[in-house]
């Protein structure tokens, strides 16, 4: 499923975070490379920030190296986020 603009935005505004940068300079297209501080040691400081949103360690290779886009990252966060929403005990009434 392809994230909303929602979650696009808030990927957008994560990656732009971690690497210093205004959130302007990250498109909702924007991949490694695409900006000049989004190398492979910005990729590093990307996967902090991560790793701190969702509170665990990205500690599986093909993860690590599947999270270098916005869209990529926006996926992740909100499966992450519909997981956590499903494992969380219903509300008692």
């Amino acid at each position: 499923m392809a994230p909303d603009p929602a979650q696009l935005d808030a990927a957008r505004a994560l990656v732009a975070a971690a690497l210093r940068v205004a959130t302007d300079r990250i498109g909702a297209a924007t991949a490694m490379f695409g900006v000049p501080v989004w190398d492979s040691f910005g990729q590093l400081s990307v996967i902090l920030a991560i790793e701190e949103a969702i509170g665990a360690r990205i500690e599986d290779a093909d993860l690590f190296n599947r999270l270098t886009s916005v869209p990529q990252i926006a996926a992740f966060l909100a499966e992450r986020a519909e997981t956590k929403r499903h494992a969380e005990p219903p509300s008692p009434t």
